[in-house]
């Protein structure tokens, strides 16, 4: 049996719809038995519990939720001490309290919701770690030298070990061990202002020290724009930050998301009628915006824009 699990904190929104499409590519594209675990908060709905089951159930697949408030509130509250975030949302930490949540298992996959699994997932399970805690990708594998973090500007560590957080090969019982220590490394990238969390931390202390895994198991969408890449693959690809899916389905990566959103029970009439409402929203917006900048250039020969940054 693999088992994979996805971090939701938002269990009432659209980054629901997100990790049921992510769980519906792997279904699709696996042929061994998947356990699916959705590490959620008190704000998981009803309905998209319903729908989650309603996935796993038409793929003869199965689907578990662990609530881990209820599992490892105390261990997350250490979390939570050690890099206070203003937002409150503490999904983050969710890789780093695995070994709370899944105490029996020997390994899992860990998946961020923005992914599409466009391969079996049997090939990444497939890997043994050895004497590794964490197996993972590297992001360089996937930007080279574009755009580092700033733990790597800062040279604590380096560009080409420095591995991305959203997919990941994990041993729970080595974060069991490792626990005091991740801890202070989140104090320390608490200090530093680093801004990647559980990335930074892990990274700070792992960076050199894991699986390192191939690139096709973290894919990441926007370099392949960028690049301009324009091939579908037998890969994990990730909608990294400004990647996420618009409705430009000329973009074959777009279309790949669709493709298989379009399969999941969040797929109904009402999706056209929210995006009336989005589009009606920001016309109204910037119909106000722009009535303003109409009175304030009308009676000026010069008008200087500066961003507000």
């Amino acid at each position: 049996m693999i088992h994979a699990a996805y971090r939701l904190w938002g269990g009432d929104g659209h980054y629901a719809k997100m990790c049921g499409t992510s769980m519906l590519s792997m279904f699709e594209n696996t042929k061994e038995k998947v356990t699916v675990h959705i590490m959620h908060n008190d704000r998981l709905t009803t309905d998209n519990r319903g729908k989650f089951c309603y996935i796993a159930e038409q793929y003869g697949q199965q689907v578990e939720f662990h609530n881990v408030e209820e599992i490892a509130g105390e261990t997350l509250r250490k979390f939570e001490a050690a890099y206070p975030i203003k937002s409150g949302v503490n999904v983050a930490w969710y890789p780093l309290i695995i070994h709370d949540v899944f105490p029996n298992l020997d390994k899992i996959i860990f998946l961020g919701g923005d992914t599409i699994i466009n391969l079996d997932i049997g090939e990444l399970w497939a890997y043994d770690l050895g004497e590794y805690g964490i197996g993972a990708i590297s992001e360089f594998l996937n930007k080279g030298n574009r755009y580092p973090a700033r733990i790597c500007r800062e040279a604590i560590v380096n560009v080409e070990d420095y591995f991305n957080a959203d997919v990941l090969l994990l041993k729970p019982i080595f974060f069991k061990d490792n626990f005091e220590r991740i801890l202070e490394a989140c104090k320390f990238m608490h200090e530093k202002n680093f801004p990647w969390l559980e990335q930074d931390a892990l990274n700070y202390l792992f960076s050199k020290d894991n699986l390192k895994l191939p690139r096709r198991f973290n894919t990441f969408v926007g370099t392949l724009r960028m690049d301009r890449y324009f091939k579908i693959d037998k890969n994990i690809y990730h909608y990294v930050a400004h990647a996420k899916p618009n409705l430009n389905t000329d973009d074959i990566y777009n279309r790949l998301y669709f493709e298989y959103f379009l399969k999941t029970p969040w797929a109904t009439a009402d999706i056209f009628g929210n995006i009336e409402k989005k589009f009606k929203a920001k016309y109204d917006f910037l119909k106000a915006q722009f009535l303003n900048y109409t009175n304030l250039i009308g009676k000026r020969e010069r008008v200087f824009l500066v961003d507000k940054n």
